[in-house]
């Protein structure tokens, strides 16, 4: 994997860059994107507005990549205090309540959600991926000891990518509409 060192990672700072989050996101979102281009490259689930957006990165801020002003990548953070924002995250937080992780119950523990990640397909291949997964650990491990996500069980790239980060599967299940998800988990105590 090449790294690309003109490439920043560091958290939102302002409402532009929200903005250019949610332009990569519709170019990636899985009704917008070839059956094939959703084999071979992954997708995004999830639809923001900029209301949404603007509330999730507060008061922790999403990490973004930028070449030079454009936003090339993307990890959002979502609390728990969000769990209704989203219709289709209802049933992932549901979950997570009646999950243990360490003989523990998830939903006592200190975890936010992974609410999506996304690199440009232009910029992947480049650790962009991985670098704000690190940077995101490095800014919220000081308040969270967990982070946990799902994945579509569709989304092959995606899955690989995130054990590779150090994320476990913990959990699958079909959705309300019969779609297969994989709840994963990266611990950060360890």
């Amino acid at each position: 994997m090449e790294s690309n060192d003109m490439i920043e990672i560091k958290c939102v700072e302002n409402e532009r860059e929200l903005e250019q989050i949610l332009d990569l996101q519709q170019k990636n979102l899985r009704k917008n994107i070839s059956e094939k281009e959703l084999q071979e490259q992954g997708f995004v689930t999830c639809e923001h507005d900029i209301d949404l957006i603007r509330k999730m990165n507060e008061p922790y801020h999403h990490v973004i990549a930028k070449d030079t002003k454009k936003v090339v990548g993307y990890c959002l953070v979502m609390l728990p205090e969000r769990r209704n924002d989203i219709e289709i995250l209802k049933p992932m937080f549901d979950l997570i309540d009646q999950r243990m992780y360490k003989d523990q119950p998830l939903q006592s523990t200190e975890y936010f959600v992974m609410g999506q990640v996304c690199v440009d397909k232009q910029y992947r291949g480049q650790n962009i991926f991985y670098d704000m997964y690190d940077h995101l650990q490095k800014s919220m491990n000081p308040y969270y000891d967990l982070v946990i996500t799902e994945i579509s069980n569709w989304n092959k790239r995606s899955f690989r990518a995130h054990e590779k980060q150090g994320f476990e599967l913990i959990h699958s299940y079909l959705s309300p509409d019969g779609h297969p998800w994989d709840i994963v988990l990266w611990d950060w105590t360890n």
